[in-house]
């Protein structure tokens, strides 16, 4: 409802202005900007966070003017690729998305309940060792206010302190095949 945080994210592939869903239906910039302008006019949430992890994911936000209550980071920029990394070579087949696995790894380690979404991104970006280019989107400003804890119960509770691994097998994830 409309005192709702809500938190949405998105991982898989994605082409200029389109993301992909395992179903093969494609959901285009204009149409996320429909929805998520609509929830907000009808205030079915107060504040919203989307994280967009495919290639182009920039592509998503770059034209579209988000609400003021919105805030997104996509994995790669415009014209670029998201990154995969941690191969297994058993399955054949890496197992994660570079910037949501740093994004994911930050709320691991993180020793405070106060860190905000900007620390995230800053955490998450700086770790991604020059392969991938996260961007930010709408409301960039209250990144830097908002906690996680906003958002998710229990951020800053089981910090571990660890470092993230050092990632040898980073790939352009348009170069990760569709099925195994």
């Amino acid at each position: 409802g409309s005192n709702d945080h809500v938190f949405v994210f998105f991982d898989d592939h994605g082409n200029t202005d389109i993301i992909a869903f395992p179903n093969d239906d494609l959901m285009t910039s204009k149409e996320l900007s429909d929805t998520v302008n609509t929830m907000s006019n009808k205030k079915m949430f107060s504040k919203l966070v989307l994280h967009i992890s495919a290639c182009l994911s920039g592509s998503m936000f770059y034209k579209v003017t988000l609400p003021i209550n919105v805030y997104a980071t996509t994995s790669a920029p415009v014209a670029a690729s998201a990154y995969a990394i941690n191969y297994d070579s058993k399955r054949g087949t890496y197992l994660a998305s570079g910037y949501p696995y740093g994004v994911n790894k930050f709320m691991d380690i993180s020793t405070s309940n106060l860190h905000t979404f900007q620390d995230q991104f800053d955490w998450a970006t700086e770790h991604l060792l020059n392969y991938s280019q996260p961007c930010q989107y709408g409301e960039v400003d209250w990144a830097g206010t908002e906690t996680l804890t906003d958002f998710f119960s229990g951020a800053g509770q089981k910090m571990t302190g660890q470092r993230i691994a050092q990632w040898n097998d980073v790939v352009p994830e348009w170069d990760v095949p569709y099925e195994i």
